[in-house]
């Protein structure tokens, strides 16, 4: 896994709000596990979730509501964008109780 160095480092536990992008990965396999004739090359940003356990549910949301959009700012930013595809990794137990992280998830899900 991928660690940011400076995470550590810092004195509350929400991560920081850098992304990476990772440009033009080549993608092998479709969604449903078919190998691709010729490899798709897709860019893909990411961006730390909060996690809710070490800095309650509302900062949470707060946070995960800010690294969405800021996520889609630097995807419009990019040229040639055909499709965006959000996944937000949060606790399913969060969504089904429709915690707030909810609203968050059924925004990037349209």
């Amino acid at each position: 896994m991928l660690r940011c160095r400076s995470h550590p480092k810092r004195r509350r536990p929400d991560s920081s709000d850098w992304a990476i992008l990772a440009p033009d990965v080549p993608v092998f396999r479709t969604d449903d596990g078919t190998t691709l004739e010729k490899p798709w090359l897709l860019s893909f940003i990411t961006c730390a979730s909060p996690v809710a356990s070490h800095i309650g549910l509302d900062r949470s949301s707060t946070l995960l509501h800010t690294r969405i959009h800021r996520v889609l700012a630097i995807a419009r930013s990019l040229l040639e964008i055909h499709v965006i595809t959000c996944h937000i990794v949060t606790c399913r137990i969060i969504l089904d109780q429709g915690g707030p992280h909810a609203k968050h998830h059924a925004f990037v899900s349209g």
